[in-house]
């Protein structure tokens, strides 16, 4: 019964942590610590909730659903292929980001070691081998997605550990407010809510546990998002406890979100004057980034494949392969806004795929069926202000588009 609580945690724990870690801190430098603590905190809570409100959905269910099973059930065929596109888009968008912020840090390296290549060229080369990756199997892409999930683990850790000493914690207290919180936070809400995402592993939380441990999906998701966010408020208490505070409080929000977190590795690097210590950071922001692509590439190749079956289509696998691949690369070819902009792409649809939706099914759930017991842990009342922060965020996020 633990374990299967506790293999549920650490799915959604793994499915959360990726690359936005390293983006995250570009989300709230300018804000004091309070407010970064505050909007983490409500970004979570939203995130969290409405992951509760998806698992009841779920555990009303039998086992063997998907997500997009899920929404055909309540919305039909029409229902289905909408949140297709969705999912799609969204995980279109978070691959630009990812191979955008891949690209930078291979760049970052390369110049330490006095190599020039474009970024683009760069992003082709992992586009490349990622699209091989998948056409050697997917069971290949997920046992080195595997052993990357390990090594980050021990870096963060190791890490965590080695930079202390160099850390002035007093930085956190002495910020200088250059961002409002009613003036920016609701923009950077939109940024911060893409690292708390995990609503499309849910389903499979619950075929973890047996019909008669459904109670302990509550336990699975409230562990599995709290790992996440612990890793990301010790993160960017670390990074900014390592920058000077002139920095900080001057010219760090003109930094690009993608560029920031080299900052910081070149500083402990020059702390340490340890190149073990410098490899060990590198290798820990690629874990980062590539764990995010490879469970990206793969969700994207599955959606595809789906999608051709069910039209009955006989597509060659490499083809496949190239479509989950090659246009998210093509699109950050043609679309120079970069990092930001396609978070805040990403942004509009986890509004609408992990906020509002799973409250929508949730209530329409209880409609339908009223009979069936009501989980405590998520009250009508956490359901309406769920929908209300995604009626809120929407628009806003239209607007920021």
């Amino acid at each position: 019964m633990t374990q299967g609580w506790f293999g549920g945690a650490c799915l959604v724990a793994g499915t959360t942590i990726g690359a936005t870690v390293l983006l995250l801190i570009g989300a709230v430098v300018g804000y004091e610590f309070y407010d970064v603590i505050a909007l983490y905190s409500c970004a979570w809570l939203v995130m969290t909730y409405s992951g509760l409100m998806l698992a009841e959905v779920c555990a009303k269910h039998p086992s063997g659903h998907s997500f997009l099973s899920l929404v055909g059930h309540y919305w039909g065929g029409i229902g289905k292929w909408f949140t297709a596109g969705v999912f799609y888009l969204l995980m279109f968008f978070l691959l630009c980001t990812y191979y955008s912020v891949l690209g930078q840090i291979l760049f970052g390296v390369l110049i330490h070691h006095s190599v020039h290549l474009p970024v683009a060229l760069i992003v082709c080369g992992w586009v490349i081998l990622i699209t091989l990756g998948l056409r050697l199997g997917k069971p290949v892409l997920e046992s080195i997605n595997s052993v990357f999930v390990i090594v980050m683990l021990l870096s963060f850790t190791f890490l965590m550990m080695t930079i202390t000493p160099y850390c002035n914690f007093e930085n956190l207290i002495n910020i200088v407010p250059l961002k409002s919180m009613w003036v920016d936070a609701p923009s950077s809400i939109l940024l911060i809510i893409n690292a708390f995402g995990f609503h499309i592993i849910v389903p499979s939380v619950r075929n973890l546990l047996e019909d008669n441990e459904l109670k302990y999906i509550f336990r699975s998701i409230w562990v599995g998002s709290t790992i996440p966010m612990a890793l990301y408020f010790a993160w960017y208490i670390f990074s900014i406890s390592l920058l000077p505070i002139t920095f900080v409080n001057t010219v760090i929000t003109s930094v690009p979100m993608d560029q920031l977190s080299t900052h910081v590795t070149d500083l402990i690097k020059e702390y340490t004057q340890s190149n073990l210590v410098y490899a060990l950071l590198v290798s820990l922001h690629f874990c980062f980034v590539l764990t995010s692509v490879i469970g990206i590439t793969i969700s994207i190749y599955d959606l595809i494949s789906d999608v051709l079956n069910k039209l009955s289509l006989k597509v060659n696998a490499l083809l496949i392969s190239i479509l989950s691949t090659v246009p998210s690369f093509i699109y950050i070819l043609v679309d120079l806004r970069g990092v930001s902009a396609f978070l805040f792409y990403s942004g509009v649809l986890v509004i609408l795929l992990n906020i509002m939706m799973p409250a929508v099914l949730l209530l329409q759930e209880r409609n339908m069926r009223p009979e069936l017991p009501t989980y405590k842990l998520t009250p009508t009342v956490s359901i309406v202000v769920v929908l209300m922060a995604g009626c809120l965020l929407l628009p806003l996020s239209i607007y920021n588009l």
